[in-house]
């Protein structure tokens, strides 16, 4: 069973923009495929089988008839000149409702949504990440290699994260191999290997504070943080993470000498121990969910890693271009600088957003599930927990699903909805000269729970 946070997360299926049949789970509990703790079923009592949603059922909406509904909060004077949306009907393909939607515009966080494409698109979304440790055959040497986790937990005893296999788990399993093979009185050095991943540790366009200031952590191939909690645990990088895996080593009984000293691991070393992962789709979730710059840029280097050639964010810029276009999705206007959405130089076009979305409901794109399944729920989970509260938006909690995007002057959402007659409709509502936030944000909540309330 996993952690309350976890539980929050919506499994493939379950919300109208699934393509195969949905199950409603009574017990709360989240599963994903592919894994002995992710992929259990619940008793058969306890499940609801629903219909596949047909998406040309219901209502095909209007212009006119979407227009009729957005335009109070769209004329929202705080939302300032630069305002763009995009409404696609999910069942006919088409954009029903455009306002400067094939203007780009400055992202924010919703930059995550192309992200959780580029990488479930490169990997699956059973995909684990493997974290190793090696060793020479003749030394006492032993070098921690990095896969590009972002959710590399330190763990306590032989116990999993919400996110995988831990920091300590490695450290145990390091240990006994070692007793095993008769070594346990020997002294070993501890090297590290970070090399999946290139180039700058920040994004050149980010204000230097942001690291310093703890809005992202240092993007390297090897990290880790001291709890599951990422609000409050801030990622380490390489030396660190080296340096605490050392600790836990010698905590095993295992003697350790030395600083730390990065390495390129080679073909001939022996592997000793290894950890893995939640699957892709739950490290997108979590992405998603509490909009985890760290991890969106960890996530955005692998898709780098495997589409382009290079882990770094030129590499993930690529992947993600390349993916988009793969898709048959608009990239005209698209400028991207990370995979998170922090560089103010990001562009992305209210349509290239609502496209992607609805590729991410369609069966034939099924590797890329998660984007859509994991998108905060209005009032109730992630960033939207504390929205939709006001008499205006209520009726859009539980139904609206949305990821939001904020910087300074920047105020964005975008999602799914089903709306009243049972359409899905996807939509990203994008303003990059706000001049109030508070009121940007009632206008985009207003708009969104108008849509879902509507069979326009």
């Amino acid at each position: 069973m996993l952690s309350a946070r976890r539980n929050r997360l919506v499994p493939r299926g379950l919300i109208a923009a699934a393509v195969c049949t949905a199950v409603a789970l009574s017990g709360g509990a989240v599963y994903a495929a592919g894994d002995s703790q992710w992929s259990q079923l619940p008793a058969k009592d306890s499940v609801t089988v629903l219909e596949p949603l047909d998406f040309e059922a219901g209502i095909a909406p209007t212009s006119a008839g979407i227009q009729a509904v957005v335009a109070k909060p769209l004329a929202e004077k705080d939302l300032g000149p630069s305002v763009g949306v995009s409404v696609i009907d999910v069942g006919s393909g088409d954009e029903v409702y455009s306002r400067a939607s094939a203007t780009p515009i400055m992202p924010a966080s919703t930059t995550k949504i192309i992200t959780g494409t580029s990488v479930l698109t490169a990997y699956g979304p059973d995909h684990r990440l493997v974290t190793r440790v090696m060793r020479n055959p003749t030394g006492t040497d032993l070098t921690i290699v990095g896969a590009g986790n972002p959710l590399l937990i330190d763990g306590s005893g032989d116990k999993r994260s919400d996110y995988g296999e831990t920091l300590n788990q490695l450290a145990i399993k390091t240990a006994n191999a070692i007793k095993s093979g008769g070594s346990s009185s020997s002294t070993f050095r501890i090297n590290y290997d970070d090399s999946l991943f290139t180039g700058p540790q920040e994004a050149p366009s980010w204000p230097k504070n942001y690291v310093w200031d703890l809005v992202v952590g240092k993007i390297s191939a090897l990290s880790s943080r001291a709890s599951d909690d990422v609000y409050n645990s801030i990622p380490r990088d390489a030396v660190p993470t080296a340096k605490k895996f050392a600790s836990l080593l010698k905590k095993q009984g295992i003697k350790v000498g030395g600083g730390v000293s990065k390495v390129k691991s080679t073909k001939n070393q022996e592997l000793v121990a290894s950890v893995t992962s939640a699957p892709m789709s739950i490290l997108v979730g979590q992405m998603m969910e509490l909009s985890d710059n760290t991890t969106a840029e960890n996530l955005a280097h692998l898709a780098g890693v495997k589409l382009a050639g290079s882990g770094s964010f030129t590499g993930g810029v690529q992947a993600a271009q390349e993916v988009l276009s793969r898709l048959g999705i608009s990239t005209a206007g698209l400028v991207l600088n990370d995979g998170s959405g922090l560089s103010r130089k990001n562009r992305i076009t209210p349509i290239t957003l609502a496209q992607t979305l609805k590729a991410s409901a369609l069966s034939e794109n099924s590797a890329i599930w998660a984007v859509q399944s994991t998108l905060p729920v209005a009032g109730l989970t992630g960033t939207l927990v504390n929205r939709f509260a006001l008499e205006a938006t209520r009726p859009g909690r539980g139904v609206v699903r949305g990821k939001t995007g904020a910087l300074s002057g920047v105020n964005s959402l975008a999602g799914l909805i089903t709306d009243s007659s049972g359409r899905l409709l996807t939509y990203a509502f994008m303003a990059d000269k706000v001049k109030n936030p508070d009121k940007a944000r009632l206008a985009w909540d207003e708009a969104a729970t108008n849509l879902s309330k509507c069979g326009c």
